[in-house]
């Protein structure tokens, strides 16, 4: 299970049917409107918490001799949905293991507080506390199968930010940063996963924030995708890596033919003329506005927090590198760019304005 899981045609079962044409067990399975079969009769089904009945376990009654619940990216369920799915198992004669697959948030959230803090639980603890079995583990256990830029990326972030490399490659709990714009509590009610319902007046806005170099030492470009919708503001994508000009650049034109009334916005004096010719090379010539930045990083953010305390921007799914970067970005001179906080901002900021005039962007 997952907090929100639309398609599993397109998105689950194709992963697990990979795997196993990889392994060459395809005689073994087979799939059934969205469920997976093994030759023993053993099911396995996918499902989400948020559904169009809002019904969390209502998804889980109607499957018969459940033995096991894994949720994923647990950190993203309620504690209300969890308790509810919980009562609804334990109902059971068969008492199904419910599985909690983690990546380890804040200190305030309610799996830290309720399986660790309360029960005197280390982080990296690996071992049974009362009815509950904690397995840790790291990127250090598998560093032998790992790849090189994977082992070299970790160690760059250690560099340069140990709080960063603490809790997401040795699955640390966050303390909360004071200094940083946005709260775990704040982030959290942007994070409804609710989308636009009518996508007849949206206007949609791609924030750019390219890295000036494309060497293995550069900085993430990112595209941070915006529809807006009346006077709300949906957070549909955001995309990060270290791409080189061309494909970043052909990734806007994919979005591009996705979405009518696209809007590029990228800042001018971080590297303009080079995002504007690139662009132009793959066929965007219109649309497109370069900013000239005028405040720091963190006063632009300060900005489109206000959007976010007036509840009017939503997350439309689980952006993970966003999310760290709001959470921990305090505009500290030794903090690392954060990239996909930027390239949010430039989008949230134009699409908030209340006119945009044709002349300002160019063509």
């Amino acid at each position: 299970m997952r907090e929100t899981l639309t398609n599993t045609d397109i998105s689950v079962i194709p992963q697990f049917l990979a795997q196993v044409e990889i392994l060459k067990l395809n005689q073994y399975f087979k799939i059934k409107h969205g469920e997976i079969e093994n030759r023993f009769g053993q099911k396995l089904y996918f499902k989400g918490f948020r559904t169009s009945s809002n019904d969390a376990d209502s998804q889980l009654k109607s499957i018969p001799n459940l033995e096991t619940v894994l949720i994923e990216e647990a950190t993203e369920v309620s504690e209300k949905d969890f308790d509810k799915l919980n009562l609804s198992v334990r109902d059971r004669d068969s008492h199904p293991k419910i599985i909690l697959c983690l990546n380890p948030s804040f200190k305030k959230h309610w799996i830290y507080q309720r399986f660790f803090e309360q029960k005197g639980v280390e982080y990296n603890f690996t071992g049974i506390k009362d009815d509950t079995l904690y397995i840790h583990t790291t990127y250090l256990d598998n560093i032998k199968n790992l790849d090189d830029s994977f082992i070299k990326e970790a160690e760059e972030t250690k560099n340069v930010n140990i709080l960063k490399y603490n809790n997401l490659f040795l699955g640390m709990w966050n303390d909360e940063n004071r200094n940083a714009l946005w709260s775990q509590e704040l982030l959290s009610l942007a994070k409804d996963f609710k989308e636009c319902n009518d996508h007849f007046e949206s206007k949609y806005y791609l924030g750019i924030d390219i890295a000036v170099s494309t060497n293995q030492d550069s900085d993430e470009t990112a595209l941070t995708l915006i529809e807006k919708n009346k006077d709300q503001f949906y957070v549909l994508e955001c995309i990060h890596g270290k791409f080189t000009p061309e494909e970043w650049a052909n990734k806007c034109k994919d979005i591009r033919s996705k979405y009518r009334n696209l809007y590029i916005v990228a800042e001018k004096n971080q590297g303009g003329d080079l995002i504007a010719s690139t662009l132009k090379h793959v066929g965007i010539n219109s649309n497109v506005k370069l900013v000239m930045a005028t405040k720091s990083k963190i006063l632009r953010a300060e900005d489109i927090l206000i959007l976010y305390e007036q509840r009017r921007v939503h997350h439309t799914k689980i952006m993970s590198q966003l999310e760290q970067e709001m959470l921990t970005y305090s505009g500290d001179p030794k903090e690392k760019s954060p990239n996909c906080l930027d390239s949010l901002v430039w989008a949230l900021k134009e699409a908030s304005q209340k006119a945009s005039s044709g002349s300002l962007y160019i063509s």
